[in-house]
């Protein structure tokens, strides 16, 4: 069964009312964000990050999370799902130093990076960074306010890869 769940609000969520089996067998739960209609618990499912992620839309439909609960038996408890992310998040705290000039500061590009991977959903595993390398641009930046020293906030998912010594990473 392949349902969409929408957090709402305080820890609540909107779906259709589920039920168990009436066989009465226990059940495995999976849950992959961002949704896909179309996946079964024994699919290898394709994603990827998106280039740009300088808003939240972007930056938000690049974190692939990913949970499972496996031989659950019938119950009138909610399962509780951990999601785990499933992709590196850079995190950016850009200081302003002597007489560097941040007040313009509207762009930062992770260079050379691999947009693509695949996701086991019956084991959670994920597979290599792969495609053609790409820049992602991050979610959060801003220059300067007046009195401020450093820009902080700013942060792009990408997928898990190995950089070569020597290569310029960030822009």
């Amino acid at each position: 069964y392949n349902t969409s769940i929408t957090s709402i609000e305080d820890g609540k969520f909107n779906h259709p009312t589920m039920y168990y089996p009436t066989s009465g067998n226990n059940i495995d739960f999976y849950a992959l964000h961002p949704y896909q209609s179309e996946t079964k618990p024994t699919d290898v499912i394709n994603f990827s990050v998106k280039t740009d992620q300088s808003m939240a839309e972007g930056y938000l439909d690049s974190d692939l999370l990913y949970a499972s609960v496996k031989d659950v038996a019938r119950q009138k408890e909610a399962v509780t799902l951990k999601f785990t992310h499933k992709l590196l998040k850079f995190e950016f705290t850009i200081k302003q130093g002597d007489g560097a000039d941040l007040s313009e500061l509207n762009k930062v590009t992770i260079l050379g990076m691999k947009p693509e991977t695949s996701l086991n959903l019956g084991n959670g595993l994920l597979g290599t960074a792969s495609g053609t390398a790409v820049e992602v641009t991050a979610y959060g930046t801003k220059g300067l306010s007046v009195g401020e020293t450093e820009v902080t906030g700013i942060e792009a998912v990408v997928v898990p890869q190995v950089v070569p010594q020597g290569v310029k990473l960030f822009k």
